[in-house]
Formats: C-alpha cells, structure tokens, sequence
C-alpha cells in the first residue's frame, strides 16, 4: 500500500518509507528468535532511516521515527548505530 502512495505521488515517498521501515520492525518486535529479531529491526531502522533521509523537515517522518527509536531496549540501539545513543 506505502508503496503505491509513493509512486503515485513523490512527495510522500519519505514518509511511506519510514512508515515501511516501522512495520518491519514491528515485525522484530513479534519474531520469536533473538537473531530474526534483531535482523528485522536493524532492516527497520535502515528503512526508517532512509525515508527519513528523503524527507529530513517533514514532521511526521521525524516524530514515527524518533517515537519508534525512543522504545528500542538502549543496548539494541547501540549495537545497531553507535552514534544514535549520544543523539537520544
């Protein structure tokens, strides 16, 4: 569905891609082995990341990703991106 709204529209294509990069990572958040966790969350925050590269000043972009991020356990934070704990 992000998908299609993307392509029929440009604009929201930063958005989209965050809002796929949460529902991947919300799928890590139900995996039930720790390493199928932990790969779908770092996929996650890689899309998540990547939309929001697309769309750095969009509100709503910046409030799904740092929301998401905010409820990640801190050592899974750092073992993905070293640097986003000094930016918590």
């Amino acid at each position: 569905m992000f998908k299609q709204i993307s392509q029929t529209n440009g604009k929201y294509e930063g958005i989209c891609q965050t809002y796929q990069g949460v529902l991947i990572a919300l799928k890590g958040k139900h995996a039930f082995w720790p390493h199928q966790k932990f790969m779908l969350v770092k996929r996650g925050l890689s899309t998540m990341d990547a939309g929001l590269k697309k769309a750095p000043n969009d509100l709503e972009t910046l409030f799904i990703h740092s929301s998401t991020c905010y409820y990640l356990p801190f050592f899974l934070v750092e073992l993905i991106t070293p640097d986003a704990v000094s930016k918590r």
